[in-house]
């Protein structure tokens, strides 16, 4: 039946759209799908569905997370802290709150993580605090990124154990996505340790699958890319799928 109500039309069509676009936020060889779904999300949702707001400002950062847009990825973080603090129709704050402070994390890998290196590592050490506190089901995403933001300061002892119990954390339950987190993640720890020379002649790797092992002896960065959705400017890392 034709709804007669403009708003409530504007609300279903917007959540439509932004639970589509869920089936296509993974891998990078749907971007083009996953951009031209959720660019239908970007209308004024404060306006026309305000109760939606948190989730408008989540859809915003997610967005231009992909398109790497520094500026307006800060831009809307702030907007959203805001909100959170200060709206009628403000909720969760503890979900938002590390989807904020995840969110600022991977912009600073994507853009500047040798700069930001000692900030983003007191930001990801105080979200581990919190999210052990909660035993959240967030912190294989969060051990990831700080597995990555130790290997742009070439902090080898760090990346080896974050990448592990990330590694660990995604195969130990299946969260939102895990199959696809599972094969980032198996890229990710076989870029990361080729590349540090973590491998069985110095490390205790014996965790990995053997087919793991041996594609770190192999491995060659030269024309390596990521295949997230979601991944460092370089293009060696996947970056976690924010929620």
């Amino acid at each position: 039946p034709y709804i007669q109500d403009e708003s409530k039309r504007t609300l279903i069509a917007y959540l439509n759209d932004s639970d589509e676009g869920y089936c296509f936020y993974g891998f990078d060889s749907e971007y083009p799908k996953l951009i031209n779904i959720w660019k239908k999300c970007l209308i004024d949702i404060p306006t026309l569905a305000p109760e939606k707001t948190m989730n408008y400002y989540r859809k915003l950062v997610q967005f231009y997370l992909m398109k790497q847009d520094s500026a307006t990825v800060k831009k809307h973080i702030a907007e959203g802290r805001s909100y959170l603090h200060n709206g009628e129709y403000s909720h969760e704050p503890l979900i938002f709150n590390t989807f904020f402070t995840m969110s600022e994390i991977i912009n600073n890998l994507q853009h500047h993580p040798k700069e930001m290196y000692f900030y983003t590592e007191n930001l990801i050490d105080k979200l581990v605090k919190m999210q052990l506190l909660l035993k959240s089901n967030k912190l294989a995403d969060i051990y990831l990124l700080k597995g990555i933001n130790a290997f742009y300061s070439n902090n080898v002892e760090t990346v080896y154990h974050a990448f592990k119990k990330a590694y660990q954390l995604y195969n130990e339950k299946e969260t939102s996505y895990y199959w696809i987190k599972r094969e980032l993640m198996k890229e990710n720890i076989i870029t990361a340790y080729s590349i540090l020379n973590i491998n069985e002649s110095n490390y205790d790797i014996s965790f990995l699958p053997i087919e793991y092992r041996e594609k770190i002896v192999k491995f060659s960065s030269k024309k390596f890319i990521a295949k997230g959705v979601i991944r460092t400017k370089d293009r060696l890392f996947n970056l976690p799928l924010v929620v």
